[in-house]
């Protein structure tokens, strides 16, 4: 008898849980996605096109009681570029699920395509982003958009102190001698590091902070670096070069 009991109470169970994965007010809709809390970089356009985006992955909609259905929307969000990770799924009974996700930041744009600082490109999207992602200007090389992602990575941070000492970088790239090299609205060169690729001491570069330290060194002495054509700051000494002010030298 026990056991006709705990059979017959499995079967309603099931039962149950069929009919609810059937009734609408239990289905979650891929088309109605929305992001609720914006990262503190993104404006509501870019929002928009990201869960636009993510919608359109997901497929079908889910039933809140699939624990399958809702582990293969967790995927599909997950296998998308902009999506680091999925922290956490709830759901929201009756017809509700939210998903926390780390969406990768924008950190340069290559012929119009975003890329993120660990080499992943987002594709083409607005950039309304603070700080702008920087313009790659160099060869289409996987090495070297990679080098120079993570490059722009590691100045992000200090891009607004930069930008109120009058320095505003805007492009970034691979030089001829194989360096890493941010370019300012003025023309002028910051050289940031050696590449790993052409040099094998560039494992010795000196440390970002103290690389950010020799861009303040330089800027102290010629605010918004009109008058100089070139900084090296990958070294333990800063190194700079003099040159004619923008309107004789001319932007990028």
């Amino acid at each position: 008898m026990a056991f006709f009991i705990v059979g017959g109470l499995l079967l309603l169970m099931f039962g149950a849980s069929r009919w609810r994965a059937a009734h609408p007010r239990f289905r979650v809709d891929p088309g109605a996605i929305a992001i609720d809390v914006l990262p503190s970089w993104a404006d509501e356009g870019l929002a928009v096109t990201i869960a636009r985006r993510l919608g359109a992955a997901l497929g079908p909609p889910a039933s809140l009681t699939s624990a399958d259905d809702l582990d293969a929307w967790k995927s599909a969000l997950a296998a998308d570029p902009w999506v680091e990770r999925v922290v956490a799924s709830q759901e929201r009974f009756p017809y509700r699920a939210s998903v926390a996700l780390v969406l990768r930041r924008p950190v340069m744009d290559v012929e119009g395509i975003l890329w993120s600082a660990d080499g992943w490109a987002l594709g083409a999207g607005v950039t309304s982003i603070e700080p702008v992602p920087l313009v790659y200007d160099g060869p289409l090389d996987d090495d070297a958009i990679l080098e120079c992602a993570a490059a722009c990575e590691e100045i992000r941070a200090a891009r607004s102190e930069l930008l109120a000492s009058g320095l505003r970088l805007v492009w970034v790239g691979v030089s001829d001698g194989g360096y890493v090299v941010f370019i300012s609205s003025e023309g002028t060169e910051i050289v940031w590091g050696r590449s790993t690729r052409y040099h094998e001491m560039a494992r010795h570069d000196w440390p970002v902070e103290g690389r950010l330290d020799h861009i303040r060194e330089a800027l102290a002495r010629d605010p918004g670096l009109r008058s100089t054509v070139r900084i090296d700051v990958y070294l333990d000494r800063l190194r700079i070069q003099p040159g004619p002010p923008p309107e004789v030298r001319g932007g990028r």
